[in-house]
């Protein structure tokens, strides 16, 4: 009210939004490990479905990552810090313009590489020096140690033969198809439960 006892009202309005946002979903990408929180790059990606228009926030190690989520509510968070081998905790937030927020936590272990991996001939069918690869046997076999249960692809004279490691690391593959006399180029490819792959060969005799 003015002096002179006239008055303006002035209106407007507001908007209260108390709805708490939500991560619906996410994901480490990596499709060939064995388990969601095992990641086999030092840069890792993220991915995953929430409320749209929120903002994600990624904490892990020191660093701090954001990321707007998209009106389909999907948003992606690439790692630009490298992680080293290893378990890592992280934890995410959602916020929206509002202010409301929610928080996860969880862990993954970054794993790089096949951290171990060797094969030898098995004793019994190992009738020349030990470990020169040289054999009698028509059928022989073979042993190694690598990583627990990782994937063992044995290649040799055109078939293939796959075991999966034990707890321990240890397999075991005997030749089902006899061999002939002659030099044989064999190949062992590991794939360890991250992913990773090593390839390691040899000659058979």
């Amino acid at each position: 009210t003015s002096s002179d006892g006239s008055s303006e009202t002035i209106t407007s309005s507001i908007t209260i939004d108390n709805t708490m946002p939500e991560i619906v979903e996410l994901s480490w990408a990596n499709p060939g490990a064995s388990s969601e929180s095992l990641v086999n790059s030092s840069k890792p990606t993220l991915t995953g479905i929430a409320t749209p228009g929120s903002v994600i926030s990624l904490t892990i190690g020191s660093n701090t990552y954001n990321s707007l989520v998209a009106e389909d509510g999907s948003w992606s968070i690439v790692v630009t810090s490298p992680l080293t081998d290893g378990d890592w905790d992280y934890s995410l937030k959602v916020s929206t313009t509002a202010g409301n927020s929610s928080s996860i936590g969880g862990n993954i272990t970054v794993d790089t590489s096949v951290s171990t991996s060797f094969f030898l001939m098995d004793e019994a069918t190992d009738s020349g020096q030990k470990g020169d690869f040289i054999t009698n046997s028509s059928s022989p076999s073979f042993t190694g140690i690598t990583e627990p249960y990782s994937k063992i692809t044995l290649k040799i004279a055109g078939h293939s033969y796959q075991v999966t490691s034990n707890s321990e690391g240890e397999w075991f593959v005997e030749l089902s198809n006899l061999l002939s006399e002659g030099t044989y180029d064999l190949s062992v490819i590991i794939t360890d439960p991250a992913g990773n792959m090593l390839e390691q060969s040899t000659t058979v005799l």
